[in-house]
């Protein structure tokens, strides 16, 4: 049985939402127990290229936190 091109931009569209909803918390989990913390490793430092082009320190963090908010709300 042949997949309609819905069903699979659905799947593309989940697989993105998890895949952001997850670098998300791994930057709220290493910005508030630092870079050991297990599973998610050093998602700050992996991310620092970025913030330094981007010119301010948190701006990673209000990131993370507006997908998080945008997956929530979306979700309602």
């Amino acid at each position: 049985m042949p997949m309609d091109l819905k069903t699979i931009k659905q799947w593309l569209w989940d697989l993105a939402e998890i895949t952001a909803l997850l670098a998300a918390i791994s930057v709220i989990m290493s910005v508030l127990f630092g870079p050991d913390v297990p599973f998610f490793g050093n998602v700050i430092g992996n991310l620092q290229p970025l913030v330094q082009t981007l010119g301010e320190g948190g701006i990673a963090v209000i990131i993370a936190v507006l997908v998080v908010v945008a997956i929530y709300s979306r979700r309602k």
